[in-house]
């Protein structure tokens, strides 16, 4: 089990590390439709009603920290954009959907923890690999020593603070 939380670790850290903030890099991260489109309303709603659908807890957990993380680079993307209303409607579902997986791995109950053991795993891993990212974004940023990144700091910050409250 370890050895393959190992694994999962490196392979999501691998793409998110990757990430040096260019536009490409984060397009590719934030998914096809963006905060700036006519439909991303329609992109909400049907991840929301998909999530309405997975009734196994550990799964909808990584799926909610999954979401979290695209609307993470949606944010960083429209701010990079200049975009800041866009960008406000991605970081307040990246909220609600880190707390909606602190809420649905909190919930479960041990005979449902029991039953898939590594899958509650794996959400927890995700949720601490989400911090740790978090902070080496933020240290790269720190040492570029760019005001102008001083706004993206604290938004980062922000995102860390939230996913630490939901990891402990």
């Amino acid at each position: 089990m370890k050895k393959i939380l190992l694994i999962l670790t490196l392979l999501m850290l691998t793409p998110l590390m990757s990430a040096q903030g260019t536009d490409a890099e984060l397009e590719t991260l934030s998914g096809s439709i963006k905060p700036d489109s006519p439909l991303y309303g329609l992109d909400l709603a049907l991840t929301n009603l998909r999530l309405q659908f997975i009734r196994d807890k550990a799964l909808r957990a990584q799926l909610l920290i999954d979401v979290a993380n695209e609307r993470l680079a949606e944010k960083t993307l429209m701010r990079l954009k200049g975009k800041e209303m866009q960008a406000l409607r991605a970081e307040a579902d990246e909220t609600i959907k880190v707390r909606d997986a602190e809420d649905t791995l909190n919930s479960a109950t041990n005979e449902e923890v029991k039953r898939n053991p590594d899958s509650f795993d794996v959400a927890r891993v995700k949720l601490e690999q989400r911090t740790l990212v978090l902070n080496r974004v933020i240290e790269k940023l720190r040492d570029d020593g760019n005001p102008n990144n001083d706004g993206a700091i604290g938004s980062l910050e922000a995102a860390r603070d939230r996913t630490k409250i939901s990891s402990d």
